[in-house]
């Protein structure tokens, strides 16, 4: 699994483009977050960067880039954790910051 942390779009002048909606996580807190979600399972944590790349989106041009959080586990059904644990955890990290 990749976890996108530090995310930042810029326009060519500079300015951030932030998207409504979307959480923007730390390395620090996406480290938490896997840490917590994943206590149970043995797992590997890589961490990555994306180098910063043009995106040409409709009228919308921009320079994106992040890092990156690579998480290699194995998990057994009976561990409780899957895709609606992962999304609690990220909507519990996403309510401590507002």
């Amino acid at each position: 699994m990749n976890f996108a942390v530090d995310i930042e779009r810029k326009f060519p002048d500079g300015s951030s483009l932030l998207i409504d909606g979307e959480p923007h996580f730390t390395l620090e807190e996406g480290r938490r977050i896997l840490r917590d979600v994943f206590r149970e399972a043995d797992y590997e944590l890589i961490e990555g960067q994306v180098s910063d790349f043009p995106v040409n989106n409709f009228d919308c041009q921009y320079i994106f880039g992040c890092n990156v959080l690579s998480l290699l586990a194995e998990i057994s059904p009976a561990s409780g954790v899957g895709a609606s644990s992962i999304t609690t955890h990220l909507n519990q990290a996403k309510a401590r910051r507002l």
